[in-house]
């Protein structure tokens, strides 16, 4: 299950933060030379930022073990969400906006229960050495992705209000409610994500794709990343025939081929060869990046 929180963390954020209404971080600027003061403004947006993913991926991560029925692992990931809202209520305007957020679903069979988990990430944010409890979260055989899309939205974080909804959730974590667990996480995401709309670009899903397939890999989970592979190559093949998108297409075309030699080493499921494909998936993310 380790596996599959990694897997949820699979495409880029993008953000524009809101002026309307939000003060500004506790940091003071003043005295600074105007360069300086930049420089420490985006610092303090980054740090908003990170803060804010590190947030919403460890409530989705908390749903995800409530819908199991995993006490300790939704336990764990409430705690971690608590602390992170603490420090940014204690940093941030109550309520954290932003105008464009890119953010990932993806769509969950849960012991035959469809059920959508919305997760953002960067690659400032990772899940090593976060779960204390990696065992049991390694190939639960319970789940199997459906599903796995690029959503559009604009978002309002009420800091408060995710704090009572923590709380709440903990409580009924620890008396073993887990559906009220959930539906207390349920109302933050449909609080939060004001718009919902799927991205189709192809870039953008090639690129979720590639991220989710090196993390599939890196967890072990070779169906799902073939499942990831296989939606990858569906875009690069779009790529291919746009004649505006000349260099990108011509990588695109070495990806793809890149991809039918990944696919064929996780048949071999060789350890030499999954690294390897681990490290070129990696690679090739950075790339597709370029292509923006």
């Amino acid at each position: 299950m380790k596996s599959v929180l990694k897997a949820l963390t699979f495409c880029l954020v993008t953000f524009s933060f809101l002026s309307i209404g939000v003060a500004s971080p506790v940091t003071s600027t003043q005295g600074l030379p105007i360069s300086k003061q930049i420089q420490s403004v985006d610092k303090e947006k980054e740090k908003t930022i990170d803060s804010t993913n590190a947030l919403m991926m460890h409530l989705s991560l908390a749903a995800l073990a409530i819908d199991l029925g995993l006490a300790k692992e939704a336990a764990a990931n409430l705690t971690q969400a608590q602390k992170i809202c603490s420090s940014l209520e204690a940093s941030s305007p109550e309520v954290i906006s932003m105008f464009d957020f890119q953010i990932g679903k993806a769509t969950y069979l849960v012991e035959g229960v469809e059920r959508d988990y919305y997760l953002p990430v960067s690659d400032n944010i990772s899940l090593e050495g976060q779960l204390a409890e990696k065992n049991s979260w390694r190939k639960n055989p319970k789940i199997k992705v459906k599903n796995i899309s690029l959503v559009r939205s604009s978002l309002a974080l009420n800091l408060k209000a995710v704090d009572s909804a923590v709380k709440a959730a903990e409580a009924d974590v620890q008396k073993g409610s887990f559906h009220e667990a959930r539906v207390a996480l349920q109302g933050v995401y449909n609080d939060a994500l004001q718009s919902r709309t799927v991205v189709t670009d192809p870039v953008w899903t090639v690129w979720s794709n590639v991220v989710l397939a090196r993390d599939f890999v890196t967890s072990e989970q070779y169906d799902n990343a073939r499942y990831a592979l296989k939606t990858a190559k569906s875009e690069i093949k779009k790529l291919e025939k746009d004649k505006t998108l000349s260099k990108s297409a011509s990588e695109a075309m070495a990806l793809r081929y890149e991809i039918d030699v990944i696919e064929k080493n996780l048949n071999k499921k060789d350890p030499t060869l999954l690294k390897r494909a681990e490290a070129k998936l990696s690679s090739w993310s950075h790339k597709v990046k370029e292509w923006f």
